[in-house]
């Protein structure tokens, strides 16, 4: 049986592991979205790399703001 992805694998461990996968997905969908309506093809290229940045700018600020645990 082949091992799960990594981000699912890593979903329920914090709420910041949560609220980061939930933020870059929406962020790609919305790039995606953005793409298709206004014809962009360098938005629906780049949209994988723009949710990736934001993801670990939401995952930071989650971290900073105490939704993780603190390390033992």
């Amino acid at each position: 049986m082949p091992s799960p992805s990594l981000g699912i694998a890593e979903l329920g461990k914090t709420p910041v592991h949560i609220i980061t996968v939930i933020v870059s997905a929406l962020v790609m969908g919305v790039c995606l979205f953005v793409a298709k309506a206004l014809s962009a093809a360098w938005l629906r290229e780049w949209g994988l790399g723009i949710a990736i940045l934001v993801g670990l700018a939401v995952a930071y600020f989650a971290h900073t703001a105490g939704l993780a645990p603190a390390a033992a």
